[in-house]
């Protein structure tokens, strides 16, 4: 997967028109892209449906994906509907890995707001989530990727700079991790640290910015 990917989340996701535009413009540097993912739960139920029908003009680009994770959360109870509907919806996403011939996709540790006393027991449930996901992904023979998420400002970090060097280096080997730079600079990580920590359990980079107060996710152009 080495290379540049364009990411969905610069065109708002199902822009499609847009990004094949930018990947044609960029066809020299051969740039692929990044596909998000939505659930059959999502505010965007068609979205699977949709992403199908374009399958043949992404052929032609190195693919990924970003597993969903807006209606999804990693931290729920072991044996709790929400808990089996994100297994499900994984199962899918890696079945799309498959057919768009994508050989990786990322996913989240969490998107709650936590409680302090909550922490150690949510970060439990997270990487156990991840353990089942990362054997359904070893099984579909696609790299799942895990990603620093969560800002201090709404209090959703909840593996903060060290205990996220702690889970990656605690998962089987073929469990990688995505850094995002733009969450990186939001936290206060110390980036060239985390980076010297984690070495070749680094897979990817998500390279966005913003002005280290609020995520901005903008579109390119």
């Amino acid at each position: 997967m080495n290379g540049l990917y364009y990411s969905s989340y610069g065109s708002d996701q199902d822009q499609y028109p847009h990004m094949l535009k930018v990947l044609e413009k960029c066809k020299p540097l051969n740039v692929g892209v990044e596909l998000a993912i939505y659930s059959r739960i999502s505010q965007r139920p068609q979205h699977i449906e949709n992403l199908l029908k374009v399958k043949d003009e992404f052929v032609s680009y190195p693919t990924l994906f970003h597993g969903p994770f807006f209606e999804l959360e990693a931290t729920s109870e072991p044996d709790s509907e929400a808990a089996k509907y994100m297994i499900e919806a994984y199962k899918t996403s890696f079945e799309l890995c498959n057919i768009f011939n994508a050989k990786s996709i990322v996913m989240h540790t969490n998107q709650c707001v936590f409680e302090d006393k909550d922490q150690a027991h949510l970060q439990e449930n997270s990487r156990n989530m991840i353990l089942t996901l990362g054997e359904l992904a070893r099984q579909a023979k696609v790299e799942m990727t895990v990603e620093n998420v969560g800002f201090n400002y709404n209090h959703s970090v909840l593996f903060p700079e060290d205990d996220f060097i702690a889970l990656i280096k605690s998962l089987p080997e073929d469990i990688g991790c995505l850094i995002d730079i733009g969450h990186a600079i939001l936290n206060d990580w110390d980036i060239e640290r985390v980076i010297a920590k984690l070495g070749s359990r680094i897979s990817a980079y998500h390279i966005h910015n913003n002005h280290g107060d609020r995520e901005t996710h903008r579109p390119l152009f």
